[in-house]
């Protein structure tokens, strides 16, 4: 049987226009090898070869609306058999489950790869998935935002060029001084080289030694005017952290793991862009948060695309918070965690 797959204009129907070939006056004869059977034939050039049913209907010598009905004939008679592999069906349920529960305006649900594989081919799956996303959104002129971890890294090293003109790659918070690959700097580098775009570098570190140096930071130009672009951001990407022991926050020297932010709904168990959320979704405005040099998660809010990319069972309860908050428009993340995130609610 023949099953449906991508139908680009093949390089065959190419050369059909490129030869100047015209609809025929009169139906070409059928290939032996189909049988005499049009319904066939259309449904093979169709299916295998690629080509649009109107460069079908030229080679065919018939309409495009005869080019159809051969097609729904090719169906009817079960010569087509058009099939979604079942994992790939259970995904996108799980998707649309994912973005009806928790208000999303989309979520893509990706198969979580066998445990051996370790949490960097998870990362490596939700990034690819995190990449076609956010090409898909890009738009000439856009201003993208990117925060940093693993994942985020991920994304920005499978991303492709999209032949998007005058992009704008930015770093969603400071910087930091540690050693590890996926820092705020060489994350945003990254996908501004991927995507052909100008980067845009915050000329400070993260989190800084007191909230009174914090403010006098933001008071130079150069800050204030970086900090100016990043509010009309038109696409943010992050990460969500954890605050277990072994969380690169932590590594990082965002955080202080013996002297977590609280809030009434206890501490904090996610970070996003360098900001505490507690169990309930709500920020931990504190005098952590006003150390911390950064887009607001308010203004984040208020952003018009925010795809977070974020996966694996240890961060469950971190992607639990940070959805119940409202602060991704996107989720990318893989099978078991979404499966873990409805069982929540």
């Amino acid at each position: 049987m023949l099953t449906n797959v991508n139908r680009k204009a093949s390089p065959r129907a190419d050369r059909l226009q490129a030869d100047g070939h015209t609809a025929l006056r009169a139906p070409v004869p059928v290939p032996a090898r189909f049988r005499g059977d049009p319904a066939i034939w259309a449904a093979w050039l169709y299916y295998r070869e690629n080509m649009t049913q109107a460069d079908i209907g030229k080679a065919m010598g018939v309409s495009r609306a005869t080019v159809n009905a051969y097609i729904a004939e090719a169906r009817g008679r079960g010569v087509v058999s058009v099939r979604i592999d079942p994992s790939w069906l259970s995904t996108i349920e799980l998707s649309e489950q994912l973005a009806d529960t928790f208000g999303l305006e989309g979520a893509t649900v990706v198969p979580t790869p066998e445990k051996s594989a370790g949490r960097a081919a998870i990362s490596e799956r939700i990034g690819r998935a995190g990449a076609e996303l956010l090409g898909s959104k890009l738009a000439p002129g856009d201003f993208v935002a990117v925060a940093w971890g693993r994942t985020v890294l991920a994304m920005a090293e499978a991303m492709g060029d999209p032949g998007v003109e005058d992009l704008t790659v930015a770093q969603l918070t400071g910087g930091t001084t540690s050693t590890f690959d996926f820092s705020p700097e060489f994350c945003a580098s990254v996908l501004a080289e991927r995507l052909n775009a100008r980067c845009q570098l915050v000329t400070a570190p993260v989190i800084v030694s007191s909230p009174q140096v914090r403010t006098i930071l933001m008071e130079e130009p150069i800050l204030a005017q970086q900090f100016d672009a990043l509010k009309q951001t038109d696409i943010a990407v992050f990460g969500v952290c954890t605050t277990y022991s072994d969380s690169l926050i932590f590594s990082a020297g965002v955080l202080d793991p013996n002297a977590l932010p609280r809030s009434p709904a206890g501490e904090a168990v996610a970070v996003v862009a360098g900001r505490c959320i507690d169990p309930d979704g709500e920020h931990i405005n504190d005098g952590q948060d006003a150390r911390v040099i950064g887009l607001p998660l308010d203004h984040l809010k208020g952003l018009p695309c925010r795809i977070a990319v974020a996966g694996g069972p240890e961060k469950t309860d971190a992607i639990h918070a940070v959805l119940r908050g409202g602060y991704p428009t996107h989720l990318v993340t893989d099978e078991n965690t979404a499966r873990a995130l409805l069982e929540r609610m």
